[in-house]
C-alpha cells in the first residue's frame, strides 16, 4: 500500500505524490488529471498550512501545541463531528461488538 498523497505533500515529498497519483489513477505522472489533481492537494495543504499559523500566531508553547484539540470545540459542526465519533466508539465498547471471543 503506497503512502497517502496528501500525506507526502505534507511532508515535502512531491515527487512521491506525484509517482503515487500516477499509480493509483494507473496513468502517467504527466497526464493533465494526475497533474490537476496533485495541483489541488498541493494548495490544499498550503491553504491549511496558512490557517494554521493565523489560528496559532502570538500563542506560547503549550497554547500552540494544544490549539488543534481546541479546534474541536470551536465550531458546533465540529463538536457535532467529535459527538459522533466519541458516542459510536463509547456504544462500541459498551455493547462488546468488537470483543474478541477466547475458547478454552
Amino acid at each position: 500500500m503506497p503512502y497517502s498523497p496528501r500525506w507526502l505533500v505534507e511532508q515535502g515529498r512531491d515527487d512521491e505524490a506525484k509517482s503515487t497519483l500516477s499509480y493509483l489513477r494507473s496513468s502517467p505522472a504527466e497526464t493533465p488529471e494526475v497533474v490537476t489533481e496533485y495541483l489541488e492537494i498541493k494548495a490544499e495543504v498550503m491553504i491549511q498550512r496558512e490557517l494554521k499559523a493565523i489560528s496559532t500566531a502570538g500563542k506560547g508553547g503549550l497554547r500552540a501545541a494544544i490549539q488543534p484539540y481546541l479546534d474541536l470545540f470551536s465550531s458546533w459542526s465540529n463538536f457535532h463531528r467529535l459527538y459522533i465519533g466519541c458516542t459510536t466508539m463509547f456504544f462500541q465498547q459498551f455493547i462488546g461488538c468488537n470483543m474478541m471471543l477466547l475458547r478454552p
